[in-house]
């Protein structure tokens, strides 16, 4: 067997104390494994705070993979107030409305667009995009506070969900959503909202170019960063 020389037995030496991997962490992206350098990891701290590592008081940080195994089942979820969320981009959008009668088969068992939790804005000579409208689930919802009879709350998952019973139909949550993401339809009584099929939405399965994506609040702009990242990168060479 070759012998290791020093300086490469002191460099592998290094790279066991800087962590086994050198990729950047994907903690918040959804249905992807962890992946975290195995010793101090500064980038972790900035992007996810308190939860990994703020408040850790001089302890040592050990192995970052399994101190962070809590927390991947929670970005999954409610996280820091804030529901996990669908994100859309636009410019993926066809139009062609396959979330919308996934939508509405799910929660009615029809085909029906005009029964669906999410809307296809089709082009303008305005807008040449196709925009989804979805629901946001916000931290601080309108829709709720603005419900006479507090038949909108938010679910202890962190959804924010309708009690169909409590409900009267007011419409005076459709008229405070700021996205317009709550529909009403002549058959139905009460609002059409997203309740993200129970962490398994329809419109995400179903969509052809994936345009429509559940994510977690802290992996919200992490293509934006990473574009950014490269683009500074080749600046710097």
């Amino acid at each position: 067997m070759r012998m290791v020389g020093p300086l490469r037995f002191f460099g592998l030496m290094v790279q066991l104390l800087m962590g086994l991997s050198t990729s950047a962490p994907h903690f918040g992206h959804l249905g992807m494994s962890p992946t975290f350098h195995m010793g101090f990891n500064g980038y972790l701290y900035k992007v996810y705070g308190d939860w990994l590592g703020e408040n850790l008081e001089g302890r040592p940080l050990g192995d970052l993979l399994e101190f962070a195994k809590p927390f991947n089942k929670l970005l999954t979820g409610p996280c820091e107030g804030v529901v996990a969320m669908l994100s859309v981009d636009v410019k993926a959008c066809t139009g062609c409305g396959t979330c919308e009668l996934a939508c509405s088969y799910r929660h009615f068992g029809v085909h029906n667009p005009r029964k669906s939790a999410i809307r296809v804005m089709l082009p303008t000579s305005e807008r040449p995009w196709n925009v989804p409208v979805v629901c946001r689930h916000c931290a601080k919802p309108k829709c709720a506070e603005e419900c006479p009879v507090n038949a909108i709350y938010r679910a202890e998952d962190g959804r924010v969900l309708v009690d169909q019973e409590t409900c009267i139909g007011c419409r005076n949550c459709a008229e405070a959503c700021p996205f317009g993401a709550i529909f009403f339809h002549p058959e139905i009584a009460t609002p059409i909202k997203c309740d993200l099929c129970g962490w398994d939405p329809e419109c995400v399965k179903w969509c052809p170019t994936g345009a429509i994506k559940l994510k977690s609040p802290l992996a919200l702009g992490d293509e934006a960063r990473e574009r950014t990242a490269r683009a500074m990168a080749g600046v710097v060479r």
